[in-house]
């Protein structure tokens, strides 16, 4: 009797570790996509990213590239997107919402 009270422990104990170990990996997963969410918004509202001052080298507001699915925001002074290559065009900052 005594060794399948030390079983059912065991079960219990790893049971208990699996199911806290998933709940640790979708907090992180949900925490990471929160984290690209948030920064995404921020700077399509004109912040400049990163920790409350603009990116070394940036010349003024960040340029957002115009190319459908990118719209990664690139440097002031950078005239091709960094992510896809794409041309930033004139030298004015493009806007995503007017």
């Amino acid at each position: 009797m005594h060794g399948q009270g030390v079983i059912v422990l065991w079960v219990f104990g790893l049971l208990f570790v699996g199911v806290i170990g998933i709940a640790m990996l979708v907090l992180v997963a949900v925490l990471r996509a929160g984290g690209r969410i948030f920064r995404h918004v921020g700077l399509a509202m004109g912040e400049t990213g990163g920790r409350g001052s603009a990116p070394s080298g940036a010349a003024g507001r960040p340029r957002f590239c115009t190319r459908r699915g990118c719209l990664h925001p690139n440097r002031g002074a950078a005239r091709f997107c960094a992510r896809c290559g794409q041309a930033l065009g004139g030298g004015y900052d493009t806007e995503l919402y007017g």
